[in-house]
């Protein structure tokens, strides 16, 4: 939540707006990855590959707020395609 308040803040000084609605779509891959996490089994390398962009997304467009989730993501979207 405090991701949410200070894109608000940056907003409020001319931002525009873009700064909420990167943390918004930050949020919701952040949703989506976690629920794809349970589907690994249905399809393997389609899932490694969203897991992997979303948590690359999640890393470098989301600020200070989303690096350990973005690194986390990230990680695992390797070792997902990595597995055999």
């Amino acid at each position: 939540m405090s991701s949410f308040g200070a894109a608000a803040i940056a907003d409020a000084f001319g931002g525009g707006g873009i700064y909420t609605l990167k943390m918004s779509l930050g949020l919701l891959l952040a949703i989506i990855s976690f629920i794809l996490l349970f589907f690994i089994n249905k399809k393997r390398v389609l899932i490694g590959w969203l897991v992997l962009a979303f948590g690359l997304y999640i890393l470098f467009c989301c600020g200070v707020y989303g690096i350990i989730g973005g690194i986390f993501y990230t990680i695992t979207g390797i070792m997902i395609l990595a597995r055999k």
